[in-house]
């Protein structure tokens, strides 16, 4: 057996070095260098999603001030009693009498996100916080002339204290049924970590645009009697015998037609249509199924009336007659022409 030349166990050797250099330079320089990096470019990431959570974290900081500053008071008490002031006051302005203002406590909303698939820990979190804010409820009654009953009405909207007038109705009264009775379900938020300390609320005029909406519906006061119509004079008319013939048969058009809706309520789930026959002076309320002259009523969010009539959604607002059709859009269509 020959021995190994010596410039191949040189040139093992040199191998066996350079491997040795290269495995301690991976494990000792390399390896933790691209480590580090890697973690400095984890870092980088992690501070620039931080920094855009804080940009929207102030964003929504923002929001809630603004919200917070149409409340009405930190105190409970102090809230309560600008709600009931600022409602008498509006009323008591535009010239209504018999005020009555109830209220009822601060009442805690719960988190919608509790309703959604989310996971049970982050739902037990929610709940601990039982509410991010709590609403007041109240309620105003009065009564007075038709226009000061809707001026008052479009005033409270108005009001950016007033975050949601949840239903209002109008009952005429008296012989003439000039004057109604007015009652405005309204609600305001309180949200005592927020809201400002200082301040009165003050009523303010209605929004542009809104003060020719109801002097339109007061000119017209679908509450008042019609004049009874006259009638013509009785004649006697010689028919002579033959086949018996069927009654005519009244045109359902000009029945809708004697129809007029005089008012509209929406209470929560509940709904109520008021209709008046312009020609016999019948006065008929509606609720949601109920039916008349082969109209329908759907549904009414107090602003707008749906009706069906002959499979079809149309919409209505106080002093149309039922014969003023117009197709229904949006919820109104679907709710419809869906089922």
């Amino acid at each position: 057996m020959s021995s190994i030349p010596p410039w191949l166990k040189f040139a093992i050797g040199g191998v066996a070095v350079l491997a040795a250099g290269w495995a301690a330079y991976e494990r000792l320089y390399a390896s933790p260098v691209r480590a580090r990096l890697e973690a400095i470019q984890e870092a980088k990431s992690a501070a620039q999603r931080l920094d855009e959570q804080l940009d929207e974290a102030a964003a929504i900081r923002r929001g809630l001030r603004a919200i917070a500053s149409t409340t009405l008071g930190k105190k409970e008490d102090l809230a309560i009693a600008r709600f009931r002031d600022g409602l008498t006051a509006i009323a008591e302005r535009n010239g209504l009498t018999g005020l009555v203002v109830s209220s009822g406590p601060p009442t805690l909303v719960p988190n919608p996100a509790l309703r959604e698939r989310i996971s049970t820990a982050f739902k037990n979190r929610l709940r601990a916080r039982r509410g991010d804010f709590a609403v007041i409820h109240g309620r105003l009654k009065a009564s007075g002339p038709l226009e000061s009953a809707l001026r008052t009405l479009a005033v409270v909207q108005a009001q950016p204290w007033a975050h949601r007038v949840s239903g209002f109705s109008m009952v005429p009264v008296g012989k003439d049924r000039e004057w109604v009775e007015l009652q405005i379900d309204v609600s305001t938020m309180f949200v005592s970590d927020l809201a400002p300390g200082d301040g009165e609320p003050l009523p303010t005029d209605p929004l542009p645009g809104h003060e020719s909406v109801w002097r339109t519906v007061a000119s017209k006061n679908m509450f008042r009697n019609p004049p009874p119509r006259e009638s013509a004079p009785a004649r006697v008319v010689e028919v002579s015998a033959g086949p018996e013939k069927k009654p005519p048969v009244r045109d359902p058009v000009a029945s809708l037609g004697d129809w007029r809706v005089a008012g509209l309520i929406s209470t929560g789930s509940r709904c109520e249509v008021t209709l008046l026959n312009t020609r016999t002076g019948e006065r008929l309320t509606v609720t949601a199924g109920g039916a008349t002259s082969g109209a329908t009523l759907l549904w009414s969010d107090g602003e707008v009336a749906v009706f069906e009539i002959g499979g079809v959604g149309y919409e209505f607002v106080p002093g149309q007659t039922l014969a003023e059709r117009r197709p229904a859009r949006g919820r109104s269509g679907s709710s419809t022409l869906g089922d």
